[in-house]
């Protein structure tokens, strides 16, 4: 790099950095931190510039108030051959945490009263965000420590909330909001009730304090006993080799905790040790981040092709220029409907950030308009893709209402028989697929219709494979009315919503005026689909209703009901399974009806929180296995 690039990536990062902090990010951290250390590779055999974002810590806030003490940034690692070797620097016993991926507060007590709330800003100072601390939870007013101290975190938003969120502004025909702490961030600087957005605040460490501690393992365990919230994947280690397993670890339960992960924190656990090493203009030197791969990555939209589904909903799916992220070559994407794709004011060959964690489908969260120079309007079709029918307007969606259409009915078989629904086992996709083909089914009723002398005749349909078949679709007569319901693959109709409209058995597709709107949000949603149904889907349901004969189970027979959250000992789908069987109804959700709470490790904790609410008991599966007799 030469002085003139040198200058222009200064420039160029204290751009990105003023729109992270203060606006809306125009680069990706993947990129921010690549460039942020050609930057520092140049600075090692050069003067840095004043203005280098290497010399400053954050963000420099409008309206500034001080710290007491100052809040230090982190040494980021990339390898863990790097994290090895920094270990050896400094073979002392380590502190391992989670660095979750949020917006770092700074609270301040006095006497035991909550006096200030404030953002890292440049590390010196912050801006005050006191009012946004009534709404976020986790953030006790008063405490027991009748000292001054300064307690640390970090604002995040749980990932279940966050997808919340996003599927709310869908319906809404709002843009979807990028990642979970970019809205943590700008949720804070709002003046006005937050309450919606979920904050949570995840404590780290102190600022200022008059204790007198030790070890960093006594600061956490100092702060859960003044009220906040303890992390439980943290573990001292001795030796670089701990800390590798712990960060191994970390690596693979990512995915499973309930807010983001950017990386690990490690340590030097012993507090003079680490004073005694001191610091660099940024950060403390016996403390670094082992900074995870990137979960995102920035990539071009080379075309759009549309999907029709089993409701007959035409879906855009973005094809993308293939990119790798954390292992994983990603293609494409769903660009949701026509609507979405106007208020990202996306466009073809723009440049798009595509963010991927564990096995979630990869989402497109934002685009840099700006970036392509050969920008095409993305076309909307007027033919279904499928069956070339003229497509309808459904809100923000457009729809083939082909009950015919090749794509509508080998879908909706689909879900029908899929494990959840029917779980009708050898109904796969190729079969589907090759029975439609052949013209032996055109409709989803077809499938209770198929005449197994006639499958005999078919290269690839041996008389094991093909009874197998029929007696599974068999076996689905007489089955659970709410599984009935779900398997029929209605617009938003889930499992637990299911169970709530089973009781009404058939009329509601009889009779157009039963079901009335609520306020409720998942529950209006199901209704309106329901109640949009054309004449002729509703004819289709009641003549399947006549063949498969569901059977209503009445809620008297319903022993208690049940809402799980977190990792069980079996499947979640084995466990509900079970407990169904057993003669409860579980739901997804905590409301007032719940009965209790079975929690495994990991629990959510917007679930704890309604569970508290309602005063809901919580148990966990061994202590809920035991009280099974006195049901």
């Amino acid at each position: 790099m030469k002085k003139k690039e040198y200058l222009e990536s200064i420039k160029k990062l204290n751009q990105w950095s003023d729109a992270y902090y203060n606006h809306t990010p125009i680069a990706t951290d993947q990129e921010y931190d690549t460039l942020y250390h050609q930057v520092q590779e140049y600075e090692l055999k050069n003067q840095p510039s004043p203005n280098s974002p290497t010399q400053r810590v954050g963000a420099t806030t409008v309206s500034k108030i001080e710290h007491r003490v100052r809040m230090w940034s982190m040494q980021d690692i990339f390898t863990l051959d790097d994290l090895t070797k920094w270990c050896h620097n400094y073979p002392f016993e380590y502190y391992v945490m989670p660095k979750y991926d949020g917006c770092s507060l700074n609270l301040e007590y006095q006497d035991g009263i909550l006096i200030s709330a404030l953002t890292r800003g440049d590390g010196v100072a912050g801006e005050s965000v006191l009012y946004n601390a009534d709404f976020i939870q986790g953030v006790p007013k008063v405490i027991k420590h009748k000292g001054t101290i300064e307690i640390r975190g970090e604002v995040v938003i749980a990932k279940s909330d966050f997808e919340e969120i996003n599927n709310l502004r869908l319906d809404q025909n709002l843009p979807v909001y990028s990642n979970p702490r970019n809205l943590a961030s700008g949720s804070l600087r709002m003046k006005e009730d937050i309450s919606d957005r979920h904050l949570q605040f995840v404590p780290w460490g102190i600022g200022y304090n008059d204790l007198n501690v030790s070890e960093y393992s006594n600061i956490l365990s100092f702060l859960k006993e003044n009220g906040f919230r303890y992390e439980e994947c943290a573990w001292i280690a001795h030796g670089p080799t701990e800390v590798l397993n712990h960060v191994n670890r970390l690596t693979v339960l990512r995915d499973t905790l309930p807010f983001q992960l950017d990386g690990v924190v490690v340590r030097v656990n012993s507090v003079k040790v680490l004073e005694d090493f001191g610091y660099t203009s940024k950060f403390p030197k016996a403390m670094v981040a082992y900074k995870f791969q990137a979960q995102e990555a920035v990539t071009i939209l080379k075309d759009v092709k549309w999907q029709v589904g089993r409701t007959g909903k035409v879906t855009p799916v973005g094809i993308l220029d293939p990119v790798n992220i954390d292992g994983v070559v990603v293609s494409n994407v769903t660009l949701h409907n026509p609507d979405y794709i106007t208020s990202m004011h996306l466009q073809l060959n723009d440049h798009v950030v595509i963010i991927r964690s564990g096995d979630v489908i990869p989402k497109l969260t934002q685009v840099f308009t700006d970036r392509a120079t050969d920008r095409e309007p993305i076309p909307v079709p007027t033919l279904c893709p499928s069956c070339h029918s003229p497509l309808s307007r459904d809100g923000a969606y457009l729809k083939c209402y082909n009950l015919s259409c090749r794509d509508r009915v080998v879908n909706s078989i689909l879900h029908y028989g899929s494990r959840k629904a029917c779980s009708i086992e050898g109904l796969g996709e190729a079969v589907v697929n090759d029975l439609y083909s052949r013209g032996m089914i055109r409709r989803l009723r077809d499938i209770y219709s198929l005449d197994a002398s006639k499958m005999l005749l078919l290269d690839g349909y041996g008389e094991t494979k093909v009874h197998k078949l029929l007696r599974a679709i068999s076996a689905t007569k007489g089955i659970p009315y709410y599984k009935f319901l779900f398997a029929l693959g209605i617009e938003g109709l889930g499992e637990s919503v299911s169970k709530t409209l089973a009781r009404y058995g058939r009329a509601i597709f009889e009779d157009r005026t039963l079901l009335k709107s609520t306020d409720h949000p998942s529950i209006a949603k199901v209704i309106e689909s329901i109640n949009s149904l054309t004449d002729d889907e509703r004819q289709e349901i009641l003549e399947l209703m006549d063949i498969v004969q569901p059977t209503i189970v009445t809620k008297s027979a319903v022993k208690a009901n049940l809402a799980v959250s977190g990792s069980l000992s079996v499947s979640r789908i084995k466990y509900i399974s079970r407990m169904e069987e057993l003669g409860f109804e579980v739901t997804a959700v905590v409301t007032k009806n719940t009965e209790y709470l079975i929690v495994g490790e990991d629990p959510s904790e917007t679930k704890l929180a309604k569970a508290k609410k309602y005063n809901i008991p919580v148990m966990t599966e061994q202590e809920f296995e035991s009280r099974l007799d006195q049901f």
